[in-house]
């Protein structure tokens, strides 16, 4: 079984990055439709290609 040495490193940057962001631009809202959001390639990791956002309402 892998574990990514940088996992925790990682949840930590979410837990303090994330709350910022939603702070700084309350207004932020997906630019695109969720059906238009393209996944990455892959069958270790899951993610999306690109979130483009809006960050006014």
């Amino acid at each position: 079984m892998h574990r990514c040495v940088g996992a925790p490193l990682a949840r930590l940057e979410a837990l303090t990055a994330l709350p910022a962001l939603f702070d700084r631009f309350p207004g932020l809202r997906l630019a695109v439709a969720e059906g238009e959001l393209r996944q990455v390639p892959s069958f270790i990791a899951f993610g999306w290609q690109e979130i483009p956002v809006r960050l006014r309402g």
